[in-house]
């Protein structure tokens, strides 16, 4: 027989695929099925945690002998199938023109025969016409891709605190073109920009680029760059042109935005992992905030409709730090007005709490929450913040 953990891998996939046959029944068994459209596909890449299985397995599992895992910007890390299924509108048929996540929304629409706001043009484009059959009818468009950093040498088995950096705010005008793990694919050809490593080869300020064809090497082991220098220009022109486009968004890179008393509601559960900011040598993941000391800080930012006075609980994944006191504040965000600091969050020697008390003027809100104390440093430094909870009083 297999290895244990290939032998849990194939037992996934037969458990995932009794699943969705279930599911098929279902809507068939309904009567629904001529009015549903179904989608199945995956999400990017395989796993990056190379430590579970040997090099022989990876072959074994591996086995269109693709580059790259997920998480990165090769072929292997960024192709996913998409199966779609219309009873009775769309027939069986292969597809290999390649397409992006951002088709989806403009496809469903258009098989829903419904229209989205002009004001908010769509990145992607509807799929039905290659789905019915006519795949002359949509020409090749450029397909991008953008990688975090953290993730590109791809040896370090993932934990939840992440790659070095993974989870720590972003910020944005920080972010150098050049340094960008970013991807262009433009009918048969592709460009990479810095696949390899987190840190870019070559000379400060100059990327390392890889131009393949994905027609004749799509194992992207040939790397055309030198013998078509005017290609790789104009491909990364395009690239440049994209990453500058997203920069330009006033939203983009930003952190959640917690509405507070929306519809009236008196309770709101801040996830910890999406902080505006930390400090104090506190750990974002995707999950929580760890790594707490005093003066570990971690900021939120909330869009208050309902104003007033609020008491703030925590929410702890495993124990929480005991004869612990977090002070927690609340300022304007397009001011500099002290923190309206209130009552602090106290927890006992047994983990009881008593939560804190603070004022949130109604509006855009930083809410802080600062480790001010705490009688086990080990224990607070190993706390797991996954919540913040408020509640209007």
């Amino acid at each position: 027989g297999l290895d244990g953990s290939l032998a849990e891998l194939y037992a996934m996939v037969d458990g995932l695929d009794g699943q969705v046959g279930r599911l098929l029944d279902a809507v068939d068994s309904l009567g629904i099925g001529d009015d549903t459209v179904i989608l199945f596909l995956s999400d990017n890449g395989p796993w990056v945690g190379t430590n579970t299985l040997t090099e022989e397995e990876h072959r074994v599992r591996y086995v269109s002998g693709m580059r790259g895992h997920k998480g990165d910007i090769w072929e292997n890390g960024v192709r996913s199938p998409l199966f779609v299924r219309w009873r009775g509108r769309l027939e069986p048929r292969l597809v290999t023109r390649a397409t992006d996540v951002t088709d989806l929304l403009p496809t469903l629409r258009d098989l829903a025969g419904v229209q989205t706001p002009s004001a908010r043009p769509l990145d992607g484009r509807s799929m039905v016409p290659s789905l019915e059959g006519d795949d002359e009818a949509l020409a090749a468009r450029p397909i991008y891709r953008y990688a975090h950093p953290g993730w590109i040498s791809g040896d370090t088995p993932w934990t939840p605190e992440g790659l070095p950096g993974e989870y720590a705010p972003v910020d944005k005008d920080a972010l150098e073109f050049e340094r960008q793990a970013l991807a262009l694919r433009e009918g048969r050809y592709k460009l990479l920009q810095n696949p390899l490593a987190t840190d870019h080869e070559g000379e400060p300020g100059e990327p390392h680029l890889v131009l393949v064809d994905l027609a004749e090497d799509p194992g992207e082991r040939a790397n055309l760059a030198e013998e078509q220098p005017e290609r790789v220009a104009a491909l990364q022109a395009e690239l440049r042109r994209w990453w500058e486009d997203i920069l330009a968004e006033e939203t983009s890179f930003q952190p959640a935005v917690f509405p507070v008393g929306l519809e009236g509601r008196a309770s709101t559960r801040i996830k910890a992992c999406a902080p505006r900011a930390v400090s104090g040598g506190l750990v974002n993941s995707f999950m929580y905030v760890t790594g707490w000391r005093v003066g570990g800080r971690a900021e939120y930012l909330l869009d208050v409709r309902t104003p007033g006075e609020h008491e703030v609980a925590a929410e702890f994944a495993g124990a929480p730090p005991r004869d612990a006191t977090f002070g927690v504040a609340a300022s304007g965000v397009s001011t500099d007005e002290t923190p309206a600091a209130g009552r602090s969050l106290r927890i006992d020697a047994e983990g009881t709490q008593t939560p804190a008390l603070v004022t949130l003027p109604k509006g855009p809100v930083v809410l802080s929450v600062e480790l001010g104390g705490a009688s086990d440093v080990a224990a607070a430094a190993s706390a797991r913040l996954s919540a913040v909870r408020l509640e209007r009083r």
